[in-house]
Parts: structure tokens; sequence; C-alpha cells
């Protein structure tokens, strides 16, 4: 039921439904019975928890994601919550723990063969380093996820934009970075990403 309204609500979720998964989670992550199940309903809700403000209390729940994620193998599925904790730390500026995050979630989207997950999690560690002042090493990783995007991948291609331009805004390259975050936006709006 859970799935279906996180499917349904869209890109947010309802302080009900929000309120119901917690619930839900906390019960079904207790049994192995329904262990798996609360994985997936964690693969679909974590962006939708980031969205909603939840940070620290929504980590724990994340990490018994990876933990369970890599008891049955599945090193695709704790790249992305590895890949969320981190994210999460960017967001509360613990860069360090953030990036601790992030280059795990690269390393298990590399030994799952997720093009798309290392390109996202280059893009992010990329982001976290140019929020911490490391602009030789994010402009290392945006150049690596960029060289990996398929021409149809408008999205992943303005995040990498989008972080060419917060590199090129801090080293006060005022016309790159502008051309940079026009063409980033340009591909938001194509494909309809009001986040």
């Amino acid at each position: 039921a859970l799935m279906t309204a996180s499917q349904t609500e869209g890109e947010t979720l309802s302080a009900a439904t929000l309120h119901r998964a917690l619930r839900t989670l906390d019960f079904a992550l207790e049994s192995v019975a329904t262990q798996l199940g609360a994985v997936t309903l964690l693969a679909e809700i974590a962006p939708k928890m980031e969205q909603a403000g939840l940070r620290e209390e929504w980590i724990p729940y994340l990490e018994i994601a990876v933990r369970l994620s890599r008891n049955q193998q599945d090193t695709d599925h704790a790249g992305e919550f590895e890949l969320q904790i981190g994210t999460l730390y960017r967001m509360m500026t613990k860069f360090e723990q953030a990036l601790q995050w992030l280059r795990t979630s690269h390393q298990d989207f590399v030994a799952s063969d997720n093009r798309k997950g290392q390109i996202r999690v280059l893009n992010e560690i990329a982001w976290v380093e140019q929020l911490d002042n490391q602009f030789e090493a994010a402009k290392e990783h945006v150049e690596q996820a960029l060289a990996m995007i398929d021409k149809s991948d408008e999205l992943e291609r303005a995040m990498s934009y989008r972080v060419q331009g917060a590199i090129a805004d801090r080293e006060q390259r005022w016309q790159e970075a502008e051309n940079f975050h026009r063409s980033a936006l340009m591909l938001f709006e194509r494909n309809k990403d009001r986040r």
C-alpha cells in the first residue's frame, strides 16, 4: 500500500504517508520475513524522504538498508543507499562523512556495473568537493562523469554542468559560470525537472 501511495503521490509524500512509512519501516526492518520488502520500500521513498527534510533521523534507516543489501550481495541497492546517505551528510555540511559514503557508493556501483549510478555518484562527489574547496578533485570527478554520460541522458549532463558552473563561480570565472548554469537550466527545463 505504501509503494502504491508513494508512486501516486509524485515527487513528495504527504505528511500522513510519511508518518505511516516510518512506522511501517520500524516494524518491517525487525522481521527477517519482511526485510526485503522494507528494502524495496526504502529504495522507492528515499529521495522523497530527503525532500521532506528528513536528515539525521532518516540515516539510520538507510544504514540498515545498506547492511541488508550487503547481506544479500546486492551491491546495486547498497550503492543507492550509500549515495542517499552521502547526500544527506552533504546537506548537513558534514563533507568528510559525505565523501566516505559516496566513495563506497561509487565502489558498489562499479561492482554492480551500474553506469548510471556511477555517473550520479561522481557528480555528487564533485559537488561535495567544490563545496569543500577541493576544486581540482571536483573538476576531475565531474570530467569523469561527463565522459561516461550517454548523449540522451540530459539530466545527468545538466547535473555535471551545474557542478562545473559552481566551480567556475567559486573560482570567479563569472561568464563561464553563467554559461554552465544556463546550459544546466535549459536541460532541466526541457526535462521538466523542477527541482
